[in-house]
């Protein structure tokens, strides 16, 4: 019984210290910076000068939506948010906003946590690139890879 115990007791030592080692080669987690990555949106990028109707003509002869017609969504996510056929389209007016405004920190949000809050429990998943954010939920019905996509290029022309 006291082999069976000493030899358990450098099994222990062996694991805990092969542990130790591990944890100290390995290197720190650095977070991927490909994750949130919005591409080449240098100040000169064309993207700060379009609007959510140039996003939506964009979308119509993509055949993301069958037409420009939208409804107006409420205040307080952005300085523009309107319902396209189910997608609902977001643009800030980044140049008048200030870091503590409240369409601003919603922004960041996007940005950051892909997500918006706009009302107490009430959370759209949302893909932000530049002054634009894209958002749809589960019951949309189209095809969200294609829309999801020219989203993308639209952003990145």
């Amino acid at each position: 019984m006291r082999k069976f115990t000493i030899a358990f007791s450098v099994f222990l030592l062996a694991l805990f210290s092969g542990m130790l080692i591990f944890t100290a080669l390995t290197p720190d987690f650095v977070p991927p910076s490909n994750i949130r990555a919005q591409g080449n949106l240098a100040a000169d990028n064309p993207i700060w000068d379009k609007t959510l109707d140039d996003l939506a003509e964009y979308f119509v002869e993509e055949g993301v939506i069958e037409n420009t017609e939208y409804d107006l969504l409420v205040d307080g996510i952005a300085s523009d948010a309107r319902l396209y056929s189910e997608i609902e389209l977001y643009w800030w007016d980044l140049d008048n906003l200030s870091e503590d405004d409240e369409l601003f920190l919603k922004y960041q949000d996007g940005l950051e946590e892909r997500q918006i809050e706009w009302m107490a429990n009430q959370v759209l998943n949302v893909e932000v690139h530049g002054p634009f954010a894209v958002g749809y939920y589960a019951y949309y019905e189209g095809d969200a890879d294609k829309m999801l996509e020219a989203f993308r290029n639209y952003c990145m022309e």
